[in-house]
């Protein structure tokens, strides 16, 4: 049995406060979301605007390794020597980098993700797998989704 076959599809919980939400991608692939109410200073922000309050944590993520799978806004800003953006596809370090920002239709929540399906990662329903592809299991996304709540909260405490 593969490993997907045995997780569910779905998975919600909290960590640091934050609702946290992982849900399968078209291609069986996870993707993982940090909900942030109206009063924290992401809410309503796309992943990939510039925002003053992600300052902080930019200086720290310039001195941090890039990881396994930076995100695709963060290689080509180095690729091309461009400017390290402060929005929050570049500033958070979690797999593949935030590639979502919106709202979440059940709740007043403005979710944060990401996905588990990008260049090496093994996605079940896709027809382009390799060997060389390693498939992101419930527990891989799950820490991921956490490592990114504990990043969001370092934005609320200031």
């Amino acid at each position: 049995m593969k490993p997907w076959e045995k997780e569910p599809n779905e998975l919600v919980w909290e960590a640091h406060g934050f609702h946290c939400r992982l849900a399968r991608g078209p291609m069986g692939h996870w993707c993982g979301y940090v909900g942030v109410d109206e009063n924290h200073p992401l809410y309503g922000k796309g992943y990939g605007e510039s925002l003053d309050v992600l300052k902080p944590l930019q200086e720290q993520r310039l001195k941090e390794p890039l990881g396994e799978t930076p995100s695709l806004a963060v290689m080509m800003s180095i690729l091309t020597g461009g400017k390290f953006n402060t929005s929050m596809d570049m500033v958070f370090n979690v797999h593949g980098g935030v590639t979502f920002a919106g709202k979440y239709p059940k709740e007043n929540l403005w979710l944060i993700g990401f996905d588990c399906a990008h260049s090496g990662d093994l996605c079940p329903e896709s027809n382009y797998s390799s060997a060389s592809e390693t498939y992101r299991t419930l527990e891989y996304a799950k820490a991921e989704t956490e490592r990114l709540a504990a990043q969001i909260a370092k934005i609320k405490e200031g």
